[in-house]
């Protein structure tokens, strides 16, 4: 299972906006990113580590909309087939290329 396009996928019909593997150039306003950074994989369990990168208009609205992109991801296991747990590790704002960003890194367990 390719979790970065399920998860992408998933989350644009879930948060209401955007969401690729690569952030589109020239882009703007409310959008996502998200990638798998590691985690194992078993025969038959994935465990992925995921980061997720959350866009907005400003400080206040990259916040908001990483509000509104953790609590779907938290759902997942709810929405997308064989994803069994999420959980967000951890939470940031995250400016370092002077954009309005926040970086949320979680990890699943889903059925490979």
């Amino acid at each position: 299972m390719d979790i970065a396009g399920v998860l992408a996928s998933y989350m644009t019909q879930a948060t209401g906006f955007p969401w690729y593997h690569d952030r589109p150039a020239g882009a703007s306003g409310r959008l996502g990113t998200v990638t798998r950074d590691g985690g194992p994989t078993e025969m038959v369990r994935d465990m992925p580590t995921v980061t997720m990168l959350v866009y907005g208009d400003g400080r206040a609205d990259a916040a908001q909309a990483a509000q509104v992109a953790k609590r779907a991801f938290l759902e997942a296991p709810h929405h997308v087939e064989n994803v069994f747990t999420a959980e967000i590790m951890g939470d940031y704002y995250d400016p370092l290329d002077g954009m309005c960003r926040h970086r949320i890194t979680a990890t699943l367990v889903a059925n490979d």
